[in-house]
């Protein structure tokens, strides 16, 4: 299993910010079915410039799981293969380093990305970034750059919900292409 940083305050990059800095997160939770914890407001406070004491609150309707940090971690721990990456890293004699967690607000959906850092235990100990991994909770995703990861999240979200619209029994319709030139509409 990957090593990792623990820090009480989570890095949190403000969508409408043109700058970096650093913001306070405090979620708050509530619980839900079978004691899950669930998130109803993500409070956000600046720390730092021009932000310093600013307060954004992002409201979730009744009813909306929004998974929290630790329910993330969870989630990344047990994807198979990012476990299976990770571990393989960790007995080729480097060290496998999940970087601080990244919360984003895009779109109203809560974001979670986090750095993979890669050392080797016999050069300079200079650690690489090699990963990237992005969740928006329930599923996680792992690749090599920001914008691949991001790609293969919403693969994911894709193929879980057509699976699971096909076990449901509903029929999966596949996206109406363009009729090709010269085609006639409803001709065979």
């Amino acid at each position: 299993m990957a090593k990792e940083r623990h820090n009480d305050d989570i890095l949190l990059s403000d969508a409408e910010s043109t700058r970096p800095g650093s913001l306070r997160v405090q979620p708050t939770a509530t619980h839900g079915l079978e004691g899950a914890p669930e998130h109803a407001r993500l409070v956000l406070v600046g720390c730092d410039g021009d932000s310093y004491g600013r307060i954004v609150v992002y409201s979730f309707s009744k009813g909306t799981l929004v998974y929290g940090p630790p329910q993330v971690e969870s989630v990344i721990e047990q994807d198979p293969k990012i476990s299976r990456q990770l571990t393989l890293w960790n007995q080729q004699g480097s060290s496998a380093t999940r970087g601080r967690m990244v919360i984003l607000p895009i779109d109203g959906v809560v974001t979670y990305l986090q750095g993979v850092f890669l050392e080797s235990a016999t050069a300079a100990k200079i650690p690489e970034l090699v990963r990237f991994i992005v969740s928006e909770g329930e599923f996680a995703a792992m690749e090599p750059s920001l914008p691949e990861a991001f790609a293969a999240l919403n693969e994911e979200i894709s193929a879980r919900a057509s699976k699971e619209r096909s076990v449901r029994g509903q029929p999966i319709v596949p996206p109406k292409q363009a009729p090709s030139a010269g085609a006639t509409p409803g001709a065979n």
